[in-house]
């Protein structure tokens, strides 16, 4: 473990602290050479058990309290065009154009959609009760509650 003997005195001498900091920053760009994500994960990991120290005053210094993250996400190539959208529901099975609309219309996962019980729609997309559970989805609009409605991709298997 590289920092597991740092001295807790390190977080209490804001010099010690930047100099933290610039090692972990360098610790975090060596990384994020063969994989951005898990580097940009193992420094959050590592700035959340500072933040705890200080939030418990264990520590007067968080040094990774903000760090710029390599790791970038472009899911908007992931994404058909409208088109696309079209033939696939206009060619697809019922099934399979009930989970393309739930996909439109709520923004659910692949793995949400395949677990959605249909006592959770009454016309609209019911979101879960549970409290922890932070990805509600928004409710259908009307596009996706027609397509929602008819029984028949129900009793195909949709989801």
């Amino acid at each position: 473990m590289r920092w597991g003997t740092c001295p807790v005195a390190t977080f209490n001498d804001a010099d010690d602290a930047l100099e933290f900091r610039k090692d972990a920053l360098a610790w975090h760009n060596e990384l994020g050479k063969a994989s951005p994500r898990s580097a940009d994960n193992l420094v959050a990991a590592l700035a959340r058990v500072l933040s705890f120290a200080k939030e418990k005053a264990v520590i007067k210094f968080n040094p990774l309290d903000t760090f710029t993250r390599l790791y970038k996400s472009h899911r908007s190539d992931l994404t058909w065009p409208e088109d696309l959208q079209q033939q696939f529901m206009r060619t697809a099975r019922p099934a399979m154009v009930t989970a393309m609309v739930l996909v439109r219309n709520t923004a659910m996962r692949a793995s949400d959609i395949r677990k959605f019980p249909w006592t959770r729609y009454d016309g609209r997309v019911q979101p879960r009760a549970d409290p922890l559970d932070h990805r509600r989805p928004p409710q259908s609009g009307q596009d996706g509650q027609a397509a929602l409605d008819p029984g028949d991709a129900r009793a195909e298997g949709a989801p």
